[in-house]
Parts: C-alpha cells; structure tokens; sequence
C-alpha cells in the first residue's frame, strides 16, 4: 500500500514538472523591457511612445518569435524616432530590427533577469533558446548596442 502511495506522488509530481510551460511575453512585458532600455531619460522626452505592431511581425515569416517596437518622441523640428527594436518574445532579448545588434543598458539587464526568473527561463535554458536575431547574415557576430542618456 505504501508502494501505491509512494508511485501515486511520484507520479503526479513528474506531470506537474513536466506540466509548466514556458509562455511567450505579453505586449505589457515586451513593452516594458523597451521602458527599461531606454529608462535614462529617454521615457522623459515630450511625447514619448512606444508603439508595437504585432502584424509587422507575422509579415516577416524568418522571425515569428520577435515582436516589432517602435519608440518615438514629440520633435516638431525633426525626426520623432528614437528607435526600432525587436524582442525575442521567448528570451526577452532586445534587438535593433535594422542591424543585427542586441542592446544593452543596466537598467534592461535588471528587467530582463526579472522577466526571465517570473516565466521560469533559468540561465541554462536561455542559453539554449538565445540566438541570433533572424536578419544577421550566417556567421555574422551580432553587435551590441549600449544605451545612455539621450545628447539633446
């Protein structure tokens, strides 16, 4: 009887850890990890926005896992854009949509260690599912982008 016990919790426990998915970033997440990249007075210009557009991304049959962001600002004088970004919604990485650069910032580090520990993706499986982003040419090391405080 003990026996049955003991199979019956094992048993459950397996389907319970084999049960527990790992989820895609939500458009708050996404969004969010965009926030913190650009936290260093950027998100304080006049007007700014970020802007998603999850159709551009299913237009782009080499990267259904990426999801398009765009942020801007109010300039009347000149271009509104500050950047163009695409973030892996499995790994949380953040990606130039233009180049084949992946940013970086302190304050995006902190927020993508968060994002990564809440859908349970440990350092071994990012590790595994990290890669480059779709439009870097094979071969090419990706480049890294560190973003400060905006010079204007």
């Amino acid at each position: 009887m003990s026996f049955r016990v003991c199979a019956a919790t094992f048993s459950l426990g397996a389907a319970l850890t084999f049960a527990v998915e790992r989820r895609s970033l939500s458009p708050a997440e996404f969004r969010g990890l965009v926030r913190a990249l650009l936290a260093d007075g950027w998100t304080k210009l006049p007007g700014f926005a970020i802007k998603d557009y999850p159709e551009e991304s299913k237009r782009v049959p080499y990267a259904p896992n990426f999801c398009v962001v765009h942020a801007t600002r109010n300039n009347p004088d000149g271009r509104s854009t500050i950047g163009h970004y695409a973030i892996d919604l499995e790994t949380g990485d953040v990606w130039d949509w233009v180049g084949c650069a992946r940013f970086a910032s302190p304050s995006l580090s902190k927020a993508q260690a968060a994002l990564r520990q809440e859908i349970a993706l440990g350092s071994e499986e990012y590790r595994r599912r990290s890669k480059n982003a779709p439009w870097c040419r094979p071969g090419q090391e990706p480049g890294l982008y560190k973003v400060g405080r905006p010079a204007f």
